[in-house]
């Protein structure tokens, strides 16, 4: 259907530019002049053309098309001929009858889009009919597209390829900026900790963790007795095990935020610890913390150089065997062998064995026999 539609709106082209028009003259006082003037391919041609022309539209005849529309009428089907035929000379007999200037207007509203091409370029005007847009909205939909979830499908896979090109591109670039790995200095005491999820925007992404040793605060910072004041007031953050003071902050809406707090609050700890009470009367409270035993290899159990190698040992005739099942073969004088041992038609002795064999007697089995109750009338109790 889109080939005819394509063909139709050619053909309309090439009928109102048909190189012999005839002139008529329209006598009344809005009569229009004539003029040898032709309407050209370009539609902006159309709002310059003088009222005072009116070019007569001529019959409709597969014979007067040019070369290039006949050949392409010669290659439709019949059925496509006869839409084609029938919808041009509908289009002939509405040029007639509405006249030629107020169709001119219909095509220059048409045409806006393309005020901007040059005069006398036909080119463009065929492209614009064989474009692919122009016979997208033309055809119909056949709903042989591609579904929501099929697009999902495919955003994953160019996310997939994205990432693949950064790591390929980018990624060896990051090299260069490699550096040594050096201790922390004394001064560098405060271990920070994000958590970064990708891809995703998480409620948690803002907390921050920081860790400190206590040792490391004595003597630059605290003494030991400060030390011990600062332990009783961070109270179960305290790990006795590592001496990890742990703390966390999630409450502000960033990283920066949340780490700025961090700080403050462990200035705030090491300032009170100072010139605040001492609470030397309040034991250190390790309540919280369980210890948790460690188990230690034994190592006698540990293999020596010997038993190394025969565990490969072990371990390699087991493969071999593993593998000679893989190609196992059925052998029929085994399988015969075996089926006249079990068989006591083809094997003496099992054959003598069963004759000899008397089954024993049974020895019959007493059985008590209780005597009836004897009758009695039913008289309404039990």
């Amino acid at each position: 259907m889109a080939s005819v539609t394509t063909s139709i709106g050619r053909a309309a082209l090439a009928l109102c530019r048909h190189p012999t028009p005839r002139r008529i003259q329209v006598r009344s006082n809005n009569a229009f002049k004539p003029t040898t003037r032709q309407f050209v391919a370009p539609f902006s041609h159309a709002s310059r053309l003088r009222q005072a022309e009116v070019l007569e539209v001529p019959d409709y005849s597969p014979e007067t098309m040019d070369p290039e529309d006949r050949a392409q009428y010669d290659a439709m089907t019949p059925d496509e001929r006869e839409a084609f035929d029938r919808e041009m000379a509908t289009l002939s007999k509405t040029l007639r009858e509405e006249g030629f200037g107020q169709t001119v207007k219909e095509i220059d509203k048409e045409a806006a889009q393309f005020s901007t091409w040059s005069s006398g370029n036909t080119e463009q005007i065929d492209d614009y009919f064989n474009d692919d847009v122009h016979r997208l909205q033309s055809e119909p939909y056949m709903e042989d597209g591609m579904t929501s979830m099929a697009h999902d499908e495919l955003e994953q896979h160019r996310e997939l390829r994205d990432y693949a090109r950064i790591i390929a591109w980018e990624m060896p670039l990051l090299s260069h900026h490699t550096k040594p790995f050096e201790l922390p200095s004394g001064k560098q005491l405060l271990r920070f900790r994000y958590t970064t999820y990708m891809g995703e925007t998480h409620p948690a992404e803002s907390k921050v963790v920081v860790e400190f040793c206590s040792k490391d605060l004595v003597p630059t910072y605290l003494n030991s007795e400060q030390r011990e004041t600062l332990l009783k007031l961070v109270g179960p953050r305290y790990n006795p095990g590592k001496d990890l003071i742990h703390m966390s902050a999630e409450h502000l809406p960033t990283r920066a935020q949340n780490k700025r707090y961090l700080g403050d609050l462990v200035k705030s700890l090491i300032k009170e610890a100072k010139e605040g009470d001492s609470f030397k009367d309040v034991p250190l409270d390790l309540r919280h913390y369980k210890p948790k035993p460690g188990v230690n290899f034994p190592r006698k159990w540990a293999l020596n150089k010997e038993q190394q190698k025969q565990l490969r040992e072990s371990r390699l005739e087991k493969m071999v065997l593993r593998e000679l099942k893989q190609y196992d073969y059925t052998d029929g004088n085994e399988v015969i062998e075996k089926a006249i041992q079990k068989s006591p038609a083809l094997n003496p002795a099992l054959a003598q064995l069963a004759a000899g064999a008397e089954e024993p007697e049974k020895e019959p089995v007493p059985i008590r026999r209780s005597a009836p109750a004897q009758w009695r009338p039913f008289s309404g109790r039990r």
